[in-house]
């Protein structure tokens, strides 16, 4: 079994690479545009411009029982009658029964969500997804928690989130996304949490850490009062921080991490990095 995407237009494809890869599951994108690859390996197709041309290699090259992420009724149709098995973005499964034909006209009788219901519910896409693909999440002996947070102007904190809520759910920890945009925090309830103004009150945050925790964070005075509590931190180029990085002074209270290599996060380490501090603690 292979897990297909659509990608041209996938709002999961981040978190569908990364949960495939670690259920050993083979995973190819198929788009028209190159943009869609991000900073991640995965078998990726690229097809010819023009009206369903992915779509067309997708049914060709799909075999019966590989999964397909797609929001694309017509798509999704074709597929499972090949015996291909078909999620939408939004966590539906669909069903032949779902579809009633009208002339040449295809209707899928459940309607898919948009893009902004689809953001901040990832988590309900994910359950979803694991049952498609009979997996079961462990039990974290801890009760972990991933905190998200600083990571400043980093234009890829958005697919940093993504990975890091699969990566979480896969290991059965729990999620919280850190903002001081009420927007934000109001599209994902799920796991945002509103932060306040206050800095001294942003630092209280760490006091109820635990050390099964992770904090991701850019900044290296945060990530340093994280690990005085013995909780660990990792940077979204995944690093991971150590105690042996700081030393203390009058002028300097704080020695700066050295930032890594932005090659680093197109070879995933971030992910490898968040992967073995957590695969330690399960059972």
């Amino acid at each position: 079994m292979r897990v297909l995407i659509d990608g041209d237009s996938c709002y999961v494809l981040d978190m569908v690479v990364v949960l495939s890869r670690l259920m050993n599951f083979d995973v190819v994108v198929f788009a028209v545009s190159e943009a869609t690859t991000r900073h991640i390996d995965y078998k990726f197709t690229l097809c010819e411009l023009g009206p369903d041309s992915a779509d067309n290699v997708i049914v060709e090259q799909m075999e019966a029982g590989d999964v397909i992420i797609t929001d694309d009724n017509l798509l999704a149709y074709r597929c499972m009658e090949r015996g291909g098995k078909v999620l939408s973005n939004s966590g539906l499964v669909y069903d032949l029964a779902d579809f009633v034909k009208k002339g040449d006209l295809l209707k899928n009788t459940h309607r898919n969500k948009s893009r902004k219901e689809i953001v901040g519910k990832y988590l309900d896409f994910i359950k979803v997804f694991f049952e498609l693909m009979g997996y079961t999440p462990p039990t974290c002996i801890h009760d972990g928690t991933i905190h998200i947070f600083r990571l400043g102007f980093n234009k890829d904190q958005r697919i940093i989130r993504k990975r890091a809520i699969a990566v979480a759910a896969y290991f059965g920890y729990k999620f919280r996304f850190y903002t001081r945009s009420e927007k934000l925090a109001q599209r994902n309830p799920d796991f945002a949490v509103l932060l306040p103004n206050n800095e001294n009150k942003n630092l209280d945050l760490v006091a109820g850490f635990k050390k099964s925790d992770v904090v991701v964070t850019s900044e290296n005075y945060f990530a340093s009062k994280v690990l005085a509590l013995g909780a660990r931190a990792i940077n979204h180029e995944g690093y991971v921080f150590n105690r042996r990085d700081y030393h203390k002074s009058k002028k300097n209270p704080v020695q700066p991490v050295k930032s890594l290599n932005k090659k680093q996060l197109h070879e995933g380490k971030f992910c490898e990095s968040l992967i073995s501090l957590l695969s330690s603690d399960v059972k």
